[in-house]
């Protein structure tokens, strides 16, 4: 009787699979700056991206003042007084929606 470890015959193998289509990576987005000046430079080009994509999303009024608010601080940047204003007006909490107008008082006192 023959056994299988026996003979020489090779098991075959099989043929490699084609290779799947795959999506397109998505497109990168632009390079940034080149930053030169460092964490100050960094800081301020995150800054005005971040300015736009605020205005443009969906999100409840308590978490919009606290981006705002957070954005305000970190560049005393005036314009951004009057949307912090008005997110804080819409906080439907009376608590929370006081201490946000407290903090826009004395945010606009830090300006002038």
């Amino acid at each position: 009787s023959t056994n299988a470890q026996d003979t020489n015959e090779a098991t075959p193998v099989p043929p490699a699979p084609e290779p799947a289509f795959t999506e397109p990576a998505p497109t990168p987005a632009p390079a940034a700056p080149a930053m030169t000046g460092g964490l100050t430079d960094l800081k301020t080009s995150v800054l005005t991206d971040l300015r736009p994509v605020i205005d443009n999303i969906e999100i409840v009024p308590d978490e919009k003042y606290h981006l705002l608010s957070t954005l305000f601080k970190a560049n005393k940047d005036s314009t951004i007084i009057e949307p912090a204003y008005n997110a804080a007006r819409n906080i439907p909490d009376d608590t929370k929606r006081a201490e946000a107008l407290l903090e826009i008082v004395h945010d606009i006192d830090s300006v002038n």
